[in-house]
């Protein structure tokens, strides 16, 4: 699974080559500057000012040279950030876009069995830390490498022995980063996981408030989103203690030692009459402050990068999923529909549908009349082919419909459903459905032959009205109309109604 987790991240890293060369070069300028930084100090230090002639002089070179460099450092540092801001931003587009192309050639049982705002969280939240991953944490780590390995190497430059100290605890620091970060990993996807059921709950509650108002079940609805909201309550209080104990006071005691343990050999090299420098010291002791902070960081960073991972991994088991099959093979559909023997059921041995056989010739009509749960809305999924049939045959036009292309002859069908859904935005759109083919003559002439034409007059005769979001300005047969129109536009040859006239009266209805 790491190999998965690394191979999805570094392919978009890969598409962003320019940013990410840009963005690591600045870096290597920009921890080069700082790790260089301490020794201006330093020669200002060792700089024998009392008997200097040019003391003056000295002074305002120094003070100029460590002005400059720092201004040299914030003009990489600026590029560092406008390199991987953009960088991140064009790899969670890309990510998102990736993802709702897929995620809408899923097959139909996905959506049955999962929850809606756990598939939002995974898109939106999921797929934000992980631009945050990009953002920050692949700076942080290039820098915390590069700042470790050169501050190291110049420390092994002024005195091996001195550098053994550092090297002792950086094995100690290692394992309590990994004990750290399994820790962390498990509860982070606890986390996660109850987070997108909560999510869930908010919108199954706002998209249900009136059925749960009338029903008096407020209590019930926020019990459940209590009894979740606890259960991520007490992981984040688990994640804050692990936080808690490997907080700054752990660092800040190794620190403590350390300096001290350096002070002490500088001390006992000074007396054997190695030629160390106070300011040495201090480069050596400023080194040491950095590398400790470095991994402090690092350390901090682990919380994020640990939720990233989970992250990565909630959105790679979306692109697992397999795509619905399909061919290319189209075909100009004339509407002859036929069912031979066909079988079809929804769970194992739960039979929906056995030995179904009719056949419907272009330009017929058929009704199927039927107790609630007798199939009627099932034949309608397998001739528009959301579901499977696992027995028998589903011919179009004598063609078995598992052989051709889905998209093909569902763009020459048509379909309304009982429960009609309005998209945000304009009349038009919600007939259109943005096509720029479909013209404002054709859209009109739609609305006026079902029966739509009062409709139109209460909004001025204005196609680009804009509606409510969800039409909650538009009473249930207005919100029918739109979706007949939508479907009459298109002029299909294959036009299914699925208890369509519930919501709508009976002269509109004729």
């Amino acid at each position: 699974m790491k190999n998965s987790k690394l191979k999805f991240l570094t392919s978009y890293l890969l598409e962003e080559k320019f940013l990410f060369f840009t963005g690591s070069i600045c870096t290597v300028f920009r921890v080069f500057l700082d790790v260089y930084l301490p020794t201006v100090i330093s020669s200002i230090i060792d700089a024998d000012l009392v008997n200097m002639e040019n003391f003056y002089s000295f002074i305002v070179q120094k003070a100029l040279l460590y002005l400059g460099l720092n201004v040299l450092l914030l003009v990489f540092l600026f590029f560092v950030r406008i390199c991987f801001n953009k960088l991140s931003c064009n790899i969670a587009y890309k990510i998102q876009f990736s993802l709702i192309r897929h995620m809408q050639n899923f097959k139909m049982q996905y959506f049955d069995s999962s929850y809606a705002g756990d598939l939002v969280s995974r898109f939106t939240t999921d797929t934000n830390t992980i631009k945050e991953l990009y953002q920050t944490l692949l700076n942080d780590l290039l820098g915390f490498v590069l700042n470790l390995a050169m501050m190291l190497t110049v420390m092994f430059y002024i005195s091996p022995y001195l550098l053994l100290i550092v090297l002792i605890y950086l094995p100690l620091m290692y394992m309590v980063t990994k004990y750290y970060g399994e820790k962390l990993t498990a509860v982070t996807k606890t986390i996660r996981k109850h987070e997108g059921i909560t999510s869930s709950i908010y919108n199954e509650t706002i998209k249900s408030l009136p059925v749960i108002q009338v029903y008096g079940n407020e209590d019930l609805m926020i019990e459940s989103f209590e009894k979740e909201n606890k259960e991520v309550e007490k992981n984040y209080i688990k994640r804050t203690i692990l936080n808690a104990l490997f907080s700054w006071n752990l660092i800040d005691f190794v620190m403590i030692f350390t300096n001290a343990m350096i002070v002490l050999v500088f001390t006992i090299l000074k007396i054997n009459g190695l030629g160390l420098s106070v300011g040495i010291l201090y480069i050596l002791i400023e080194y040491n402050k950095r590398i400790l902070r470095l991994f402090m960081n690092f350390l901090s960073q682990i919380n994020r990068y640990k939720t990233a991972l989970v992250s990565c991994d909630r959105i790679i088991k979306i692109f697992e999923i397999e795509e619905e099959k399909t061919t290319d093979r189209e075909i100009d559909l004339e509407g002859n529909i036929e069912f031979k023997n066909v079988g079809f059921e929804y769970k194992e041995n739960v039979p929906v549908l056995k030995d179904v056989n009719f056949k419907l010739d272009k330009g017929k009509s058929i009704a199927f009349v039927g107790a609630t749960g007798s199939g009627k809305s099932t034949i309608m999924n397998l001739i528009l082919g959301f579901y499977d049939n696992q027995k028998g045959e589903i011919l179009l036009d004598g063609q078995n419909i598992k052989t051709l292309s889905k998209a093909s002859y569902r763009k020459q069908m048509a379909v309304v459903l009982q429960d009609p859904y309005i998209f945000t935005g304009s009349i038009r759109d919600n007939i259109t459905l943005k096509e720029e083919n479909i013209t404002e003559s054709e859209v009109l002439d739609a609305i006026i032959k079902v029966g739509g034409k009062n409709l139109l007059q209460k909004r001025n005769d204005n196609l680009d009205y804009e509606l409510a979001i969800s039409g909650s300005d538009l009473s249930l047969g207005e919100k029918q109309i739109i979706c007949f129109a939508r479907a009459i536009v298109r002029n299909p040859k294959v036009l299914i109604l699925d208890e369509a006239t519930a919501n709508i009266d009976t002269e509109t209805e004729k």
